[in-house]
């Protein structure tokens, strides 16, 4: 067997259990599998799951975040194989695992089939990166239908990103969602994902933010954006690239006719990459968020983004911490009482005075457009600011109502609730929930 933690009183207990009628083997795998996680995977290394209510048992599991570990590993002891076609959603996320861990894992997602694997913040290094490649071999690569792959914040260098990398190209047909954030990948490995990535056309979304780049791996990020006409949501904040990276990343959003989104929070930038970023506005018309906080571009870097606005497709702007005061805020002002696409504005973190928050937010109404404006801070609690904010709530609310009483998604009318066709819920134990929040 190639148990972990082998101790004589774990395998003794499940020789014991092995033992004893099957509706009481079932009992036991139910009340006592948190308690005792090591016993049953001796267990299904005993056993082998020979009955079906435990080897269903296990599987149910894997629907928990608290469980799937251990369930993991007895179906890795067992050697089971998938009992239906059922996509599987892996999430060991905020769970510390080991090398062993991870070639439970490999081994599942050589057998079964995984739609999404969720492990940021799992800490698995780069000896668990390379562990997760030891059952994905020549013969079952193809089947690998991974579409969405998160390991953000597993301490991976560019060795461990190596092995990741081998887990994305053997699922480049149906891959859509790749995070490696937080981890110091550095740019060597930036530019092997991006040109993986240039005639690409499947991933829709990318986070390289923390990656430890500079202006080399921000260069090999504007590349990919001339060429990639798949790529919609581009994170890379929190690198230092500085206005010279910005402005690889602005040649390439001047090229690029899919990116929706773009976050370049904390990335150095000054008044000269704001400059960049206003000239890039103007050549795009796909770009609707751009996420640019934490970055010192002052009142004349917002100046002149504020300057392009108008002719871009930008709906929501992040300036948050941007070192912006009244002066900036007047010329956003300006711009924003006539913009017909800016929807929402982040202004935290900047000293534009109760007189800014009251200039900002009496344009955002005038606009006819905005719904959101934030400040965070006293100028929320200004009673002019409050009933301002309150019209573009009201505005909000009645446009969240027009669009979900008139279209459906398709853009076609909706039928009246009693017309609707009833459908039977669809179980599927092994699918779990796959919400989360943004990182």
């Amino acid at each position: 067997f190639s148990f972990a933690h082998l101790t004589i009183q774990e395998f003794l207990a499940s020789v014991y259990i092995c033992l004893l009628p099957q509706q009481e083997q079932q009992r036991l795998l139910n009340e006592y599998f948190k308690a005792y996680p090591n016993v049953f995977t001796f267990l299904c290394g005993v056993t082998g799951l020979r009955h079906v209510e435990m080897y269903e048992s296990i599987h149910l599991k894997l629907t928990s975040r608290d469980d799937v570990v251990v369930a993991l590993k007895c179906i890795f002891e067992a050697k089971c194989k998938p009992l239906s076609a059922a996509f599987f959603t892996l999430d060991m996320s905020h769970k510390t695992v080991l090398a062993y861990d991870c070639l439970c894992v490999s081994y599942f997602l050589s057998c079964y089939p995984v739609s999404q694997l969720k492990m940021w913040s799992c800490h698995m290094g780069d000896k668990g990166a390379e562990m997760l490649l030891k059952h994905i071999s020549n013969e079952v690569t193809s089947s690998l239908l991974l579409e969405l792959v998160n390991l953000s914040g597993n301490d991976l260098t560019a060795v461990g990103m190596e092995h990741v990398m081998k887990i994305v190209r053997t699922s480049s047909a149906t891959l859509r969602e790749l995070d490696v954030s937080y981890n110091e990948i550095g740019d060597g490995m930036v530019s092997v994902i991006t040109e993986h990535l240039q005639h690409n056309n499947v991933l829709t979304k990318l986070n390289v933010g923390y990656c430890g780049l500079s202006v080399r791996g921000a260069s090999c990020l504007g590349e990919l954006l001339k060429v990639n006409n798949s790529l919609k949501e581009l994170m890379m904040s929190l690198n230092e690239i500085g206005d010279e990276g910005v402005l690889s990343v602005c040649e390439g959003l001047q090229c690029n006719k899919t990116l929706t989104k773009l976050d370049i929070r904390s990335c150095g930038i000054s008044v000269k990459g704001a400059t960049y970023i206003s000239q890039a506005l103007m050549g795009n018309q796909t770009l609707l968020e751009l996420w640019m906080g934490d970055n010192k571009i002052g009142d004349d870097g917002i100046s002149a983004i504020a300057a392009t606005l108008n002719s871009s497709s930008v709906r929501k702007l992040d300036v948050m911490s941007c070192d912006i005061t009244i002066f900036g805020v007047k010329c956003l002002s300006t711009t924003l009482s006539t913009n017909q696409n800016i929807r929402e504005l982040w202004l935290y973190g900047n000293d534009i005075k109760v007189d800014g928050a009251r200039l900002i937010t009496q344009a955002a109404v005038d606009n006819g457009k905005c719904e959101r404006v934030f400040f965070g801070g006293e100028y929320e609690n200004d009673d002019v600011v409050k009933k301002l904010r309150n019209i573009l709530a009201d505005r909000e609310r009645q446009n969240a109502s027009n669009k979900g009483s008139s279209k459906d998604d398709d853009g076609t009318k909706q039928k009246p609730l009693e017309e609707l066709p009833q459908q039977q819920p669809v179980q599927m134990a092994s699918q779990n929930d796959n919400t989360r929040s943004d990182t």
